[in-house]
């Protein structure tokens, strides 16, 4: 069988803590809203066709005689599929299997069904909280880290530091894997990071087209390095600015008005899972801006609802609590032209 909750680090003497609500629950990253950074498209069904229309072409000559003449403009259209995989867990608690000398859970027990079953109980609830607070960083891991042909790092290959941590990233080819390859490509504008992160943001700006720079939902989210780069510069220029933490937990300044969110609670968390220092640690890329807006950067799922849909039960038969979670799930940069990258190491002076 298995247990969820770990208590082989406490030492369980006859006064440890007798209550879980006496207990200090590690604190994990406030959990940014998903909704804040990406659209969720729902009722995405596999292979099930992403058209994007673009803009009309030059309309509009000089004319002579009768009738009309033609410019022979038209509407380019594009195509995406999106490419939705399940994804989800299972967690098995064996009671049982817990030390029994853990008063917070056992000195509750008021009958013989309790020993086996925890549903309804603190420590039910308490599981179901924590998951809550890990499933909406799993969305954002895969939707960023993702990639189907993740490996360990390697003698000359950065990579995963652990090859177990393999099985939670390639479900699906997330954003940065999708930036990368059109960035190859040429499909989206990459400019170079400079010395100084102001310099660096107006280099990503700059090369941005300008539906992108007119767009007035557009961000630039960030890395903690350049973000705090960015906060020091201002500082040091006697700049007055403003820090805000919105209600989704992202921590913001602004750039020539535009939001500079810092995404250190999704990507350098997830970053410090890579090795940087392999013989090619330059595919690390501590450094790393993206502008672009939440519209261009979509999660496909069948129900938004499943994404915060938990599934908890007692089995009575094998004597064991399961909990399961699950849905489909699938990123996609849905129009090149509306995000401009920048990635790397920041240049010294």
């Amino acid at each position: 069988m298995a247990t969820i909750f770990d208590t082989t680090n406490l030492t369980l003497n006859p006064k440890e803590v007798n209550d879980l609500s006496a207990a200090i629950v590690d604190k994990g990253f406030i959990t940014p809203a998903i909704e804040k950074l990406h659209r969720i498209q729902q009722g995405v069904q596999m292979k099930e066709q992403i058209l994007m229309i673009g803009q009309m072409g030059l309309t509009g000559i000089g004319q002579s005689g009768c009738g009309r003449d033609s410019s022979g403009a038209t509407v380019p259209m594009s195509e995406k599929f999106w490419e939705p995989a399940n994804f989800g867990d299972r967690l098995i608690n064996c009671v049982p299997e817990m030390n029994a000398l853990w008063k917070a859970y056992f000195g509750k027990i008021k009958s013989y069904e309790d020993l086996y079953n925890m549903q309804g109980s603190e420590l039910g609830k308490l599981l179901l909280v924590l998951l809550e607070e890990a499933i909406a960083k799993a969305v954002l891991r895969i939707t960023w880290f993702g990639d189907k042909d993740i490996a360990a790092s390697g003698a000359a290959a950065s990579g995963l530091i652990t090859a177990d941590n393999v099985k939670f990233f390639d479900v699906i080819d997330g954003l940065w894997k999708q930036i990368y390859t059109g960035v190859t490509s040429s499909a989206i504008s990459k400019a170079d990071l400079q010395i100084t992160a102001d310099a660096s943001l107006q280099s990503v700006y700059d090369a941005a087209d300008e539906r992108l720079r007119s767009d007035p939902t557009a961000v630039f989210m960030v890395t903690r390095s350049v973000f705090d780069k960015y906060k020091a510069e201002l500082r040091a220029a006697s700049k007055s600015f403003e820090l805000e933490t919105t209600t989704e937990g992202l921590r913001s300044i602004k750039w020539d008005g535009i939001e500079v969110i810092n995404m250190e609670n999704i990507w350098n968390s997830n970053m410090k899972m890579f090795e940087a220092d392999s013989a090619d640690n330059g595919a690390f890329l501590p450094d790393r801006i993206v502008f672009s807006t939440s519209d261009a950067l979509p999660i496909g799922t069948l129900n938004q609802s499943d994404l915060t849909t938990l599934k908890s039960w007692y089995d009575m038969k094998d004597e064991v609590n399961y909990t399961d979670w699950g849905f489909t799930i699938d990123a996609k940069i849905v129009d090149e032209k509306m995000i401009s990258v920048a990635y790397g190491t920041m240049p010294t002076a």
